[in-house]
């Protein structure tokens, strides 16, 4: 079964050369495979010289009027320009001079060629589903995830800069295994405002003091309650069970406690990575996935040596936010990450 065609495009500052990664899994042994094919290549079609009729963009010409010629992806506007001749060869140039490579895409408006302007996964996705077995209905291995965010120290909206990541859920739907990953013991620290008021009035002090005492009241009753919760995991899970068997069946809970974050995030993705669910579903994918990958950098860790599988040779993990829709059923926001797992926002759906 085919799970997901990827692209990466070359690394040259690290000499890596552009790669495809065909994922797909052996149905008798639900085991997922990589397929890494590096310079990949794709047909496209040149209209032959003696049936060049026009001087203008068409839709299609016959296949017997073109000559096709098999080319790495990542020069298909080369051989466009090589093609053109001297007018390429001076547009090519005028590139390289100006280091305006985004111009490349201009060679795609050449009107006599052909297919050039497939996106590569769609022409191995085709190839796949003509030679896949469809008599074969696979059954899809799905996850969910969702993250919580410490706001404890500040008023509105978390920043990943100085809010933590402080509980992590990940479901495996097919083996029934909840994975719970909770950040403890946050430490206190005594507001800086407390310095700066023992400098002013005494009724400033005392409104500040009030103010911090009560927070670090709150800090230490939360400490309580983690360590209650840490000292009494069957009643959690007698309490998990009575509240959610009915609606979705008997669940497996694991739970696991964490005082350094970096660890916590760590391990979030091996787990992802170990249990690899087909398709991970998130609620709200356009703030899970942004937090999580600048909760990383501000921590100092790179996304993609945590979030990425590591039998992907040429890594790649971004997330593209679509700002043009703003309504849920019309939202396009998308995670690219080299992982045997596709990640979707369940709100979508």
């Amino acid at each position: 079964m085919l799970v997901d065609i990827q692209y990466a495009k070359p690394d040259r500052a690290n000499n890596i050369p552009d790669c495809l990664y065909v994922i797909w899994k052996d149905l008798e042994t639900n085991q997922k495979h990589v397929q890494t094919i590096e310079n990949p290549s794709m047909p496209i079609y040149f209209e032959k010289d003696e049936c060049i009729n026009h001087k203008y963009n068409v839709d299609y010409r016959e296949l017997e009027d073109c000559e096709k010629k098999v080319v790495k992806y990542s020069e298909i506007p080369f051989e466009i320009a090589k093609r053109m001749g001297d007018s390429g060869k001076q547009f090519l140039q005028n590139i390289f001079e100006t280091k305006n490579y985004k111009e490349l895409r201009m060679l795609n408006m050449y009107p006599y060629v052909f297919g050039h302007d497939f996106d590569i996964r769609t022409v191995y996705r085709y190839n796949w589903i003509k030679t896949a077995n469809k008599n074969i209905i696979p059954k899809f291995k799905k996850g969910f995830l969702d993250i919580e965010c410490d706001s404890f120290d500040i008023s509105g909206f978390p920043s990943a800069q100085n809010c933590p990541v402080d509980l992590v859920t990940v479901i495996d739907g097919l083996d029934r295994v909840v994975y719970t990953f909770a950040l403890v013991g946050r430490e206190y620290k005594e507001n800086p405002t407390m310095k700066f008021a023992a400098g002013k009035s005494p009724d400033i002090a005392e409104v500040v003091k009030k103010k911090e005492d009560y927070r670090k009241k709150m800090y230490d009753s939360r400490h309580e309650q983690e360590e209650y919760l840490m000292n009494h995991l069957d009643e959690l899970d007698a309490e998990l069970h009575e509240k959610f068997d009915d609606s979705y069946g008997n669940f497996e809970y694991r739970h696991y406690f964490y005082k350094d974050e970096r660890q916590m995030l760590a391990h979030i993705f091996q787990c992802i990575h170990q249990i690899s669910p087909d398709f991970l579903m998130i609620w709200n994918i356009g703030f899970d996935i942004p937090y999580l990958m600048e909760r990383m950098r501000a921590l100092g860790m790179d996304p993609a040596q945590y979030m990425c599988d590591p039998e992907f040779k040429n890594k790649q993990c971004y997330f593209k936010k679509d700002h043009t829709h703003f309504d849920i059923k019309n939202k396009n926001d998308h995670f690219e990450c080299s992982s045997k797992t596709v990640y979707v926002d369940q709100m979508e759906l």
